[in-house]
């Protein structure tokens, strides 16, 4: 049921889909995963990493002196619980599939949930996600729409933009339903009523990169985050031995009842900020 479970997830949560990097914990509850800081006057444009910058020079001279940060951060692999489903011996004798539609009840709720956290999880006894609250705490680079009130066709293209050349590959967009439909409908501009982005439609492409919806990212609204763009492997998640589901039947649950419960151990964080950038609903 567990390896069934987990091979659900991958359809359901659109973080792991995306390509997240996931540490499996065999013997601890945290890792410590490392976080580049990035220094944006030394390289404006963010095309390197970290804070270096190098110099050209002759065979005599001496390199000059620059300051590598990197922090390691602890993950922690946070306790969730599905919640505690009571059933009679009955049912589960009478019902065959009973069982097997539990699970896949609880594998779609295990995943919304991980999936909310790693978006918008305040990273307390729980993972911390991209925009913590729906802000951007993680200093993110930001993009504006290009208008106070609405998404723009400039805007969107925009914020493919947003990180440097080399990170683009590979890269996704993600956002909830809400965002996606006012993006889809935007058109040409200029008196030309086509479609801006018709593949967004027909095949959740946008300006050549993977679409992906997730109704946990915040709706659009003014001065709000409500998309996303970038290296989803630049998000970390911590698995700590998969999803168990224990099966209750003694003198807790009373004569001629069982109880089944999910239970599973998961933290996650951004360790790659630079790999990021958000769309604001701004001028």
């Amino acid at each position: 049921l567990q390896e069934q479970i987990e091979t659900r997830l991958q359809g359901i949560a659109s973080i792991r889909a995306a390509g997240a990097t996931v540490i499996t914990l065999m013997s601890s509850n945290s890792v410590e995963i490392p976080y580049w800081k990035h220094d944006d006057t030394n390289d404006p444009k963010q095309r390197k990493i970290g804070m270096l910058s190098g110099t050209w020079n002759n065979e005599t001279g001496s390199p000059t002196e620059g300051n590598f940060k990197l922090e390691l951060l602890p993950v922690i692999a946070n306790l969730y619980n599905t919640p505690k489903v009571p059933m009679s011996v009955s049912l589960v004798e009478d019902a065959a599939n009973v069982v097997s539609i539990l699970m896949n009840d609880m594998a779609i709720t295990k995943a919304m949930d991980e999936d909310y956290q790693f978006i918008r999880g305040d990273g307390v006894g729980k993972p911390e996600g991209i925009l913590p609250g729906g802000l951007n705490a993680h200093s993110l680079t930001v993009v504006n729409s290009q208008s106070a009130t609405a998404f723009t066709t400039n805007g969107i293209k925009a914020l493919k933009r947003g990180i440097a050349a080399q990170y683009r590959p590979g890269a996704s967009f993600h956002g909830n339903s809400l965002s996606w439909g006012e993006v889809e409908v935007l058109t040409v501009g200029g008196g030309n009523l086509a479609f801006a982005f018709p593949d967004l439609s027909e095949e959740s492409i946008l300006l050549g990169h993977r679409v992906y919806e997730n109704e946990a990212f915040p709706d659009p609204a003014d001065n709000g985050f409500p998309l996303l763009y970038g290296q989803m492997p630049g998000y970390v998640i911590v698995d700590r031995l998969g999803m168990t589901v224990e099966r209750f039947h003694d003198s807790g649950t009373g004569v001629n009842k069982v109880e089944f419960q999910g239970r599973v151990r998961v933290g996650g964080k951004i360790s790659k900020p630079y790999l990021f950038t958000v769309q604001k609903i701004a001028a």
